[in-house]
């Protein structure tokens, strides 16, 4: 997650694709996408639980 807000993923508009991203990183756009969501997920539960980052 970090690699990818750090290439700009996250911002608006994106400074990177998924898929020149997930070719950085040598891994399936699949794979890379699944990985954001669980991150992400992860992230949000924590904030919204309390428990900051």
């Amino acid at each position: 997650m970090k690699i990818a807000f750090e290439a700009g993923f996250f911002d608006y508009p994106r400074k990177i694709k998924i898929q020149e991203l997930a070719e950085k990183l040598n891994m399936s756009v699949s794979n890379l996408s699944e990985i954001l969501r669980r991150a992400e997920k992860n992230v949000i539960s924590n904030y919204l639980r309390g428990k900051g980052l």
